[in-house]
């Protein structure tokens, strides 16, 4: 979320007084990047199911004063509900809704007989930002193959925001693994959208 330099023109992703919506916030690295960005004329909405992750993303935020970052507790799928969260052990950056199948498949040799998990909400964009009439600028999202149930919970968002800029973490083997294919992913953002 740094401002990007090119060879003919310099162009900011993140600008004062946007809207930036973090999916898989994690402890926060990119919130408080886009926090510090948007200024306090802008919001940056975060989603974090996994509840130690969370707490980290509270402090973090409570610890750099940014009262315009909107922290939610839940899994960005593509509709309202609750879904099993499955922890890994490895990476705490790699819990993953649905299935622990991409969590075995990425790293066999640290397979976790009991598969641990825990109960989270999930939301879709499209309901939590339903009648918001603020258009969002940018989305990062970084859900450890749960890129289709998002993608497809953000349908009308994505049409709303004309000009949205989309930063995202494409990792075939775990969209395969979450039963989605990542060819339709990326047909679906190029050509859809």
């Amino acid at each position: 979320l740094q401002p990007l330099s090119m060879d003919h023109c310099d162009c900011n992703i993140v600008k004062e007084g946007d809207v930036v919506v973090d999916l898989g916030a994690n402890v926060g690295y990119f919130t408080l990047l886009a926090a510090k960005l948007v200024g306090s004329k802008g919001k940056v909405y975060s989603f974090e199911p996994e509840p130690r992750n969370y707490g980290y993303l509270l402090k973090n935020i409570q610890l750099n004063g940014y009262d315009h970052v909107i922290a939610s507790q839940k899994a960005v799928a593509d509709r309202p509900g609750t879904v099993k969260l499955f922890f890994c052990r490895y990476d705490t950056g790699h819990h993953t809704i649905q299935k622990y199948d991409g969590i075995q498949a990425y790293r066999p040799d640290f397979v976790d007989v009991m598969k641990e998990f825990v109960e989270v909400e999930q939301v879709s964009l499209d309901d939590f930002f339903k009648g918001m009439m603020t258009p969002v600028n940018v989305i990062k999202m970084d859900v450890e193959g749960a890129e289709m149930l998002a993608l497809a919970g953000m349908e009308q968002l994505i049409k709303r925001n004309k000009n949205l800029v989309m930063l995202i973490e494409f990792f075939p083997l775990l969209i395969s693994e979450m039963g989605q294919s990542p060819e339709e992913f990326a047909r679906r953002l190029l050509e859809d959208f």
